[in-house]
């Protein structure tokens, strides 16, 4: 049976920290309780199995873009001051894109080809097809 997930990233100490949630749709429109300090989520899916008594699992699969909240920042907009030297090496040498996310949480993500970036949790409402 094919099982819909989604994983909700808070920022952490070194590395972000993540929550994964068994969902019955990839609708981003039915999404309830997210995690507090939520920047960013995904959908994936994993193929699951009962035999002779033990769950099987498959690797994840399908997963989708990533939704992310915040606001997108040009690079232009980003200063070149030694505690931001870092992001703007990393946006400038992806080349397909030039801007940054300013999450809702204070924390900065790259600009990934066919990220969507909301303003709120709110706006999730606004997307009522499957990831």
């Amino acid at each position: 049976m094919l099982v819909h997930y989604v994983e909700f990233y808070q920022p952490g100490a070194l590395f972000p920290e993540s929550t994964v949630r068994k969902v019955k749709d990839r609708i981003p429109a039915n999404l309830s309780r997210i995690p507090g300090g939520t920047y960013s989520l995904f959908y994936y899916d994993r193929e699951e199995r009962k035999v002779t008594g033990e769950k099987l699992t498959g690797k994840d699969k399908n997963e989708s873009v990533r939704i992310i909240f915040g606001k997108t920042v040009p690079l232009s907009d980003i200063p070149n001051t030694p505690d931001k030297r870092i992001l703007r090496s990393n946006i400038e040498s992806n080349g397909y894109h030039k801007q940054a996310i300013l999450c809702n949480t204070g924390n900065w993500q790259a600009l990934d080809k066919g990220d969507i970036v909301l303003d709120s949790y709110q706006d999730l409402k606004s997307l009522v097809t499957p990831f």
